[in-house]
């Protein structure tokens, strides 16, 4: 090894820890320089580069310095700084970088203060060379990137060629001589410790969002969820790795994805205000028609289509046609007459008990309904949200008719609702006890309110395997669907750790998670059944 003309000072640096490498009995870690400042600079006589990797040692063959704000940004390269006066200062490469003369802790390791959640400091002796515009062929050297002990631990290490010209610093630099004879305090720039206890808060915020946010957008959207869940493994191989740009880059990605996506679903957040207007869509009956494949000869049965087309919130349109039967329709009309309890201690131990009657009993004669549904999912490629929506949607579509257990006359006595109703002549349904339909009465007939809208809805889906629950309430008069699917708004209530968000069926353009305004009040909803 030729000698070579160095440089010498009083180095502080700090670093980021890298990879850890084992060798032998012997640790080291890579290291990446964010900060390095030289002072009182000597020149040196001609030593031996082999002489000075004694001990323990750090040694670069070059030193990038950071030359751009991009790199300063991006967190590339290092800042380096060797103060000449208050004027002057070098701020390039440095070539030939070893650090010695470290400070030993009690264990023989080199002493390191952490600054920061990341970066270390250590101080020790410098020497390096720098370079000139034009290179010329002068050394070459060998390379060991972390603090050892022991002469080359490493062993073999593979030579690379080094084709530089050392220059001096400055116009005036003499041998052994400090650089200037005022009297210099050079401190070291210390970067901001990640912003303290606020980066941290800040932090937890973010993730807090991005955890929501996956899971939702897991139930919701798998294409964003792919691509959000990549940023995120992108942004924890990055820290695994050290590449403190590669996890800025990441980190603000993440950041712009989820502006995107708040500002691109921002009419979906303030909907729970006001419905969102759909297409309108059409529903048709057709006449009754024999059966004329009834096994039956004794019986006769008739069948009425129907044909359903409605608009879901995604601007997707659906059709389904379907019949039903009139013997069924009659078989389900005497079960429902027969489940009404003659106790019950509350209303909600009534209601409920009717409920799951109906559903349990319903539940064969809607089976060709309720897979014509199943297909629509699966050639639509919906999730279970969009699913749930749709059949949201669906309902919505059907016209609404009050159904009540009293005649007209005595409904309309009760005034409110009732009566206002009556008087704009809409059509009813009276005389049906409990006031509510089966789903499948519903699904023939076409005629139901809020509580048979809701019991209809839960019953389908429930069989598509969709969390779903029936609220009814009191203080409203009224009965909603609730369902178990991730979104927004405060409208829900929890059951057995799931949250249920109310929707309203009677009226279109409510979305998942939203009712009326003067509905609002969780606390006068009682979940009468559910099924998560």
């Amino acid at each position: 090894m030729a000698d070579l003309k160095f440089y010498k000072g009083q180095f502080v640096g700090l670093f980021r820890k890298g990879k850890e490498v084992h060798k032998g009995k012997l640790n080291f870690h890579a290291i990446r320089w964010e900060h390095v400042t030289i002072t009182d600079i000597i020149g040196c006589e001609a030593l031996k580069l082999d002489e000075l990797k004694a001990g323990a040692y750090y040694y670069s063959p070059v030193l990038k310095s950071r030359s751009s704000k991009w790199q300063n940004i991006a967190g590339l390269n290092t800042t380096v700084f060797i103060p000449h006066d208050i004027n002057q200062k070098y701020s390039g490469d440095l070539v030939n970088f070893l650090v010695r003369d470290v400070s030993i802790n009690s264990n023989g390791l080199p002493e390191l203060k952490k600054v920061s959640s990341e970066l270390y400091q250590i101080k020790g002796v410098a020497y390096f060379t720098v370079l000139e515009a034009k290179p010329v062929p002068m050394t070459s050297a060998s390379q060991l990137s972390g603090f050892g002990q022991g002469q080359n631990s490493f062993g073999e290490i593979t030579v690379a060629s080094q084709n530089f010209h050392l220059a001096r610093i400055f116009n005036i630099f003499k041998p052994r001589n400090p650089i200037s004879n005022e009297s210099i305090v050079a401190q070291t720039v210390i970067p901001k410790k990640s912003g303290g206890c606020l980066s941290q808060i800040t932090g937890m915020i973010i993730g807090g969002i991005v955890g929501l946010l996956l899971y939702y957008l897991w139930h919701s959207n798998h294409g964003q969820f792919g691509i959000l869940a990549g940023l995120c493994i992108l942004w924890i191989i990055a820290q695994l790795l050290n590449k403190h740009g590669l996890k800025k880059v990441a980190g603000w990605s993440i950041v712009l994805f989820i502006v995107y996506y708040f500002n691109n679903n921002k009419h979906f957040i303030k909907s729970e205000l006001k419905p969102q207007k759909t297409e309108d869509g059409s529903v048709k009956m057709y006449p009754p028609e024999e059966d004329r494949d009834n096994p039956d000869p004794n019986i006769k049965d008739f069948l009425s289509k129907k044909e359903l087309n409605w608009w879901d919130f995604l601007n997707k349109s659906y059709q389904i046609i379907y019949s039903t039967s009139s013997v069924n329709y009659r078989k389900s009309t005497m079960n429902r007459e027969a489940s009404i309890p003659q106790t019950a201690q509350d209303e909600n131990e009534f209601y409920s008990s009717i409920y799951n009657k109906l559903n349990q009993f319903d539940n064969k004669f809607l089976d060709s309904f309720i897979d014509k549904i199943q297909v629509k999912r699966k050639k639509a490629n919906l999730n279970v949200p969009q699913t749930a929506e749709m059949v949201v949607t669906m309902i919505q579509e059907i016209p609404y008719v009050l159904v009540h257990d009293q005649s007209c006359n005595k409904a309309v006595a009760g005034g409110g609702f009732v009566k206002d109703y009556h008087e704009d002549k809409k059509p009813c349904m009276p005389n049906i006890a409990a006031g509510v339909q089966s789903p499948y009465e519903f699904a023939h007939n076409l005629k139901g309110d809020c509580d048979t809208r809701a019991l209809l809805g839960y019953t389908i889906l429930k069989r598509m395997g969709i969390p779903s629950s029936i609220w009814i309430s009191a203080a409203y008069g009224h009965s909603v669907l609730g369902v178990g699917v991730p979104t927004q708004g405060s409208n829900y209530k929890i059951v057995d750790n799931i949250k249920h968000y109310a929707v309203e069926l009677t009226a279109k353009g409510y979305r998942l998670g939203m009712i009326s305004p003067e509905h609002r009040n969780m606390n006068n909803w009682i979940i009468s059944n559910y099924k998560n």
